[in-house]
């Protein structure tokens, strides 16, 4: 009996090991994505700015 309370208790725990590394990646992929997406807005910003000034 105590053992597979154990074994539940470790299978729950396990799982939320699982999900809390799922919203850590998911977080991590947005703030990725989002830092990627700023970066490529000033480098568009830049460009512009270039392209208005030889002109």
């Amino acid at each position: 009996m105590a053992t597979a309370t154990i074994g539940r208790f470790v299978d729950i725990s396990e799982m939320f090991m699982a999900i809390q590394l799922k919203s850590l990646q998911v977080a991590g992929h947005t703030k990725m994505l989002t830092t990627l997406a700023y970066f490529h807005l000033a480098s568009i910003i830049q460009t512009t700015k270039r392209r208005t000034r030889s002109i």
